[in-house]
């Protein structure tokens, strides 16, 4: 990263080359930096760091206008394609050109599996899922090792259509990666919800979670995006990679770095608060909510909750920890979220057993920021927590209509399970804190439903890890 004001003074010769290598450095990299350069030019060009941006000052100078995304391909827009008779050309699964007489310009059109080209005519395809339209999965019968699962629609009806059809879904195609204060991070929308029992018809008194794109009669707004005091926030961002340690203060989401393990729960939130320092704000560890939302939105998309085996095994059968971009995170990610599961247990924060009961953040904020304190902003769910381990069958449907999954039973044998994934408990009576995702040595019973809730919050082990979120 460099920036220059441009302007050579008259030096000795050593120290002019060095100014001019430093005029020369702020040109090739675009004048990168976390602020705007401290001397600007009109039509300039501004790699900002901050906001994972690049810009361009205006003819005035007087601001700067935003070009797209530095982590996007093509900056996250569209290429002009090359006029065609019918006025529109096809590439890559997106309508691109103009109109041959000039008037109007058609710049993109997103072709998932809604939309059909055919004879130069565009058609929408009902037995597809639309752009805007709530989708949900229904657990149709428990055990069998992954439970059975349907998507449906709003009303309950089954969704024929398989996981491609979620490439022009507005909720996911809004899931994308953005450069934060130099962290790799990955941008969910706010998105709505219900969850349950299904109340009639087919699939009655079944359990499901359903989310929508738009505000809906019956869905209301996920936690994971209600901020302190109740306010809505338009998106979280979820650390891509498993948290890393930059050596001296802050924990870090970025890739090639070994996982930051070895370190109990208030160093951990204390490592995450420490980024918001220099203007920058919102940073913590991932918390329950925002679990709960790749939860839902990946287990609807890929029609099951045994993520493990329809996405891929990660790192669960080795003898140490792994880098944060191993080919065995890559394994086990999701939309751009490298290691959902597996290499090291990740510390997930709003949620805590507490004896035989479930604790929660009112808000996906915490209280305040001592990082020992397990009590403030936490309510009392009032909802039974497992003491026993095993295998989750069912959960609880009260914390579903929360927007939070936990099981509600669990089974001793793998096959009678319903999430491919186990849930470890015990017996103890003061605060336990969530872990997610399983280790190195967890096998099969790793995953995204795999938690972890028999460890006191002062408790660090080599393979407990972490994972950054911010608001």
């Amino acid at each position: 990263m460099a920036q220059h004001d441009y302007l050579i003074d008259n030096q000795p010769g050593a120290a002019f080359r060095a100014d001019l290598n430093a005029a020369l450095a702020a040109i090739v990299s675009n004048n990168s930096g976390a602020t705007e350069p401290a001397t600007t030019y009109p039509f300039q060009w501004w790699a900002d760091t901050t906001s994972g941006k690049l810009k361009l000052r205006n003819a005035a100078n007087a601001a700067w206008i935003e070009i797209g995304s530095l982590s996007d391909p093509n900056l996250g827009l569209a290429l002009k394609g090359a006029i065609a008779a019918s006025g529109l050309t096809m590439s890559s699964g997106k309508l691109l050109g103009r109109t041959t007489a000039g008037s109007g310009a058609v710049e993109e059109i997103i072709i998932g599996s809604g939309l059909v080209l055919s004879g130069g005519a565009l058609a929408i395809n009902q037995s597809a899922a639309l752009i805007y339209d709530p989708v949900g999965l229904v657990q149709v019968q428990t055990g069998g090792g992954a439970g059975f699962y349907q998507r449906v629609d709003e009303n309950f009806n089954p969704l024929t259509y398989g996981k491609e059809a979620f490439v022009s879904h507005a909720t996911y195609r809004g899931i994308v990666e953005q450069i934060i204060d130099g962290q790799w991070m990955v941008k969910i929308p706010k998105f709505w919800f219900k969850a349950g029992t299904v109340p009639s018809g087919a699939y009655a008194g079944k359990e499901y979670w359903m989310i929508s794109p738009v505000a809906k009669t019956g869905f209301t707004v996920h936690p994971a995006f209600i901020g302190a005091g109740g306010v809505e926030l338009d998106q979280i961002w979820v650390g891509k990679y498993k948290a890393g340690y930059d050596g001296s203060s802050k924990a870090t989401s970025v890739p090639g770095v070994a996982p930051m393990v070895s370190i109990d729960f208030p160093t951990a939130r204390a490592r995450a608060y420490a980024r918001n320092t220099g203007g920058v704000s919102g940073f913590r560890l991932w918390s329950v909510y925002d679990l709960a939302a790749i939860q839902m939105l990946a287990s609807i998309e890929m029609g099951g909750l045994d993520i493990q085996s329809l996405i891929g095994a990660g790192h669960t059968a080795g003898s140490s920890a792994v880098n944060t971009d191993h080919a065995l995170e890559l394994q086990a990610s999701w939309r751009g979220l490298f290691g959902l599961w597996g290499n090291v247990w990740q510390m997930c924060d709003g949620l805590k057993r507490n004896g035989g009961t479930w604790w929660r953040w009112q808000y996906n904020v915490p209280g305040n920021t001592t990082t020992n304190d397990f009590s403030t902003g936490y309510t009392n769910t009032g909802r039974p927590a497992l003491t026993t381990s095993g295998y989750p069958a069912t959960f609880d449907t009260t914390l579903l209509g929360a927007g939070v999954i936990v099981p509600a039973t669990v089974n001793g044998t793998q096959s009678d399970g319903s999430t491919g994934d186990y849930l470890y408990s015990n017996t103890s009576t003061d605060d336990r804190i969530a872990y997610y995702g399983g280790s190195w040595v967890n096998g099969a019973d790793a995953g995204l439903f795999c938690l972890y809730v028999s460890n006191a919050p002062s408790n660090a082990y080599g393979n407990f890890g972490a994972r950054l979120a911010k608001v």
